[in-house]
C-alpha cells in the first residue's frame, strides 16, 4: 500500500516538459554530510548525503531510501537492492555494473559518466531522470514506466527495454544497436540522432515514435520495405 501511494504522488507531480526532466533538489555541497563509505542495510535511510571514493561490491538491502545524494566515484557493483526509492540525487563518475534495483522508484535522478554495464532495473517506475555520457551495454529496463526521462549520448548497446512504456522517452545521439524494444510502448518516444542499427522491434511498436529520415530507411531495410 505504501509503494502504491509513493507511485500515485508521483504521477501528480508529473510536468508536461517533454525529453526536459526536472532537476534533482539538492542542497548546496557545504550542507550535505560527507562520507567516504556507504552503510545500506534493509530499510535504511540516507538524506541529503555527498559520498565519493566508496567501494560497496556484492551487498544486498531491501526498501532502501535514499533523498538528496551527490555521490561521485563510487563502485557500487552487483548489489541487489530490491523496492529501492531515490530521489533529488546526482551520480558522477560512478560504477554500477551488474546491480540489480528490481521495483524501484526514481524520481528526480541524473547520472552522469558513469558505467551501467548488466545494470537491471525490473518493474521500476522513472521519473524525471537524465542519463548523459554513460555506458549501458546489456542494461536491462524491462517492464518499467518511464516519464520524462532523457537519456543523452549513452550506450545501449544489446539493452532490454522489453514490455516497458517508453512514451515520450528522448534518446538523443545514443547507440540502441540490437537493443531488445519487443512489447513497448514508443508514443513521441524521440530516437532522432541515435544508431538504431538491427533494433529488436516490430512495426507495431514504433507506431507514434518519432525518427529522422535516415533511422527510417535503415529500419525499412529491417522489414523489407523498399525506400525509393
Amino acid at each position: 500500500m505504501q509503494r502504491d501511494s509513493e507511485w500515485n504522488l508521483l504521477r501528480r507531480q508529473t510536468h508536461d516538459f517533454m525529453g526536459v526532466p526536472l532537476a534533482p533538489k539538492l542542497l548546496p555541497p557545504e550542507q550535505l554530510t560527507r562520507s567516504s563509505s556507504l552503510d545500506i542495510g534493509d530499510d535504511a535511510c540516507i538524506n541529503d548525503a555527498i559520498i565519493e571514493e566508496c567501494e560497496v561490491i556484492r551487498q544486498d538491502a531491501q526498501d532502501v531510501r535514499i533523498n538528496g545524494l551527490l555521490s561521485q566515484r563510487c563502485k557500487i557493483q552487483s548489489c541487489q537492492m530490491p523496492r529501492l526509492s531515490i530521489s533529488n540525487s546526482r551520480l558522477n563518475l560512478c560504477d554500477l555494473s551488474n546491480s540489480i534495483w528490481e521495483k524501484a522508484v526514481i524520481h528526480r535522478f541524473e547520472v552522469m559518466d558513469s558505467k551501467l554495464a548488466g545494470f537491471i532495473v525490473m518493474e521500476g517506475y522513472l521519473q524525471n531522470v537524465l542519463f548523459r555520457d554513460c555506458s549501458c551495454r546489456m542494461a536491462q529496463f524491462r517492464f518499467s514506466k518511464f516519464k520524462n526521462v532523457k537519456f543523452d549520448n549513452c550506450d545501449f548497446s544489446d539493452a532490454d527495454f522489453q514490455g516497458s512504456d517508453l512514451s515520450g522517452v528522448v534518446f538523443a545521439n545514443c547507440n540502441l544497436s540490437r537493443a531488445e524494444f519487443s512489447g513497448t510502448k514508443l508514443i513521441s518516444t524521440d530516437f532522432r540522432g541515435s544508431i538504431i542499427d538491427d533494433l529488436r522491434v516490430g512495426i507495431s511498436e514504433l507506431r507514434g515514435s518519432i525518427m529522422d529520415v535516415h533511422q527510417f530507411i535503415s529500419l525499412s531495410r529491417l522489414f523489407g520495405i523498399i525506400v525509393k
